[in-house]
């Protein structure tokens, strides 16, 4: 009788060392999730603010202004093109600014597109403080379209997006018809796609676990449903917008992994381009010449 309670007890107390432990590493991994949250919601950089301009290129530019739909300011540049009613778009990474994309201007205006570059909300010089993982700038970009509608008579759009820039543009594009062609370099296809190779998360099985609890955070925090809203996975079929898929085969920050399943899930109107040993939006620095004469191929078919 003495051994069997032993036994019991010895049951309970393993049950019980095997709960905290759960509990532990489930607190440990909540704080986490909290801190990783601050940090990319309240903590992302502005971005350097620099005193380069377009006209440092040779390229002609007006400064430009508008509100989001919470009416922060967004602010910009337009380098116009008098012989073209087509305007590309270049939307930034997390933590970057329109000077980060400034180099893409030159080649597309030469070859006769209207350019326009913006900080995203909380970034740059335009007003706002949280990031929302693409979602945010991606209504930025449909509110500069309705900019350029009214202001300048663009009638066709075309986006080029780098990193976190990307996920932004072909969200937008997903909801906006007006947007006839994507360059979605090295973007995310997913929050939790990307999650995978950020930090220690890969192999982290609690805190894949867990992930509903960073998204669910993210919602309270945002009010919004940032996760579903950039899941384009799900939101990626059979849209009519065409897209050209760039992604280094070396890229270790998000892996290219994003831009094959997007790829595969596109039905139509699709390209991709993985170079070889080149890492995270390196490729236009890498490969500038077949950079610039792919992504003008593509706009040339599609614009």
């Amino acid at each position: 009788m003495l051994n069997l309670f032993n036994r019991k007890r010895s049951t309970r107390l393993f049950i019980s060392v095997v709960i905290v432990a759960v509990l532990a590493g489930a607190g440990v991994v909540s704080y986490k999730i909290n801190t990783q949250l601050n940090k990319e919601i309240y903590g992302t950089p502005r971005g350097e603010i620099e005193n380069r301009t377009p006209q440092d290129l040779g390229l002609p530019y007006e400064k430009i202004r508008y509100s989001t739909d919470n009416d922060k300011k967004i602010k910009g540049w337009f380098i116009p093109n008098d012989n073209s009613s087509s305007c590309i778009i270049l939307s930034p990474g997390k933590g970057s600014t329109k000077w980060n994309i400034l180099k893409y201007a030159p080649f597309l205006h030469q070859d006769g597109y209207n350019v326009m570059l913006f900080d995203a909300r909380g970034r740059g010089e335009s007003e706002g403080e949280r990031w929302g993982f693409g979602y945010f700038q991606s209504r930025d970009i449909i509110h500069g379209i309705d900019f350029l509608q009214n202001e300048y008579g663009i009638e066709k759009f075309g986006l080029l997006g780098r990193s976190a820039g990307a996920t932004a543009s072909l969200v937008a594009a997903t909801n906006e018809p007006e947007i006839d062609a994507v360059v979605f370099d090295s973007g995310f296809a997913t929050i939790k796609m990307a999650s995978m190779s950020y930090g220690d998360y890969q192999s982290n099985k609690l805190f894949q676990v867990l992930f509903p609890l960073y998204t669910f955070g993210a919602r309270l925090s945002l009010g919004v449903n940032v996760n579903g809203k950039t899941n384009l996975v799900n939101n990626i079929n059979n849209e009519e917008f065409a897209a050209f898929f760039i992604h280094g085969a070396g890229d270790e920050v998000i892996l290219p992994k994003n831009s094959e399943v997007l790829y595969e899930k596109k039905t139509e109107e699709k390209q991709i381009w993985l170079p070889e040993g080149v890492k995270h939006v390196e490729a236009f620095d890498d490969y500038p010449e077949e950079y610039t004469t792919r992504v003008l191929d593509f706009f040339h078919s599609y614009l």
